[in-house]
């Protein structure tokens, strides 16, 4: 009898084991998928800064329809991504607000880069783009620390 009751209690904490290392799992999972969420933001702010580094090479045409291919994407990034950063009240409590102002920020500084009609002008929104990617990733580690991402 007391074999079968070590057994049972032997059978139950490994099924509670299990359990709480699933629902871990789980949580991780989760964690990561926010930061690839915020991380994905990125992407077309990249294609952006690499565009600027060949746009003098380009016709006037060229430029103007890869621009227009441009912004197109980088629309979709800010009107479907980011779902995932507002689920969960306490994330969205940390990291909303500064994921928020990055995609405003870079859709602003976006626009006035299209709406340039000088190379000045232009040069000038590639800085601010480049200088709040910076502080992006830099916000974007710290979330990766605190999210404990593993990567």
């Amino acid at each position: 009898m007391k074999k079968l009751l070590l057994i049972l209690t032997g059978l139950i904490m490994v099924g509670l084991l299990v359990g709480i290392y699933q629902q871990h799992q789980t949580i991780r999972d989760y964690r990561s998928l926010v930061y690839s969420d915020m991380a994905q933001l990125r992407e077309p702010v990249v294609a952006f800064l690499e565009f600027h580094e060949e746009a003098e090479r380009l016709s006037e045409e060229e430029r103007n329809e890869q621009l227009v291919q441009l912004n197109s994407r980088f629309a979709d990034f800010f009107n479907y991504s980011g779902g995932g950063v507002h689920v969960e009240q306490k994330i969205k409590e940390e990291y909303y607000g500064s994921y928020n102002d990055a995609k405003s920020a870079y859709s602003h500084i976006i626009q006035r880069y299209t709406d340039a009609s000088s190379p000045e002008e232009r040069e000038q929104a590639i800085t601010d783009l480049r200088n709040t990617f910076e502080r992006y990733n830099e916000f974007l580690e710290t979330a990766k620390d605190d999210l404990d991402v593993p990567i």
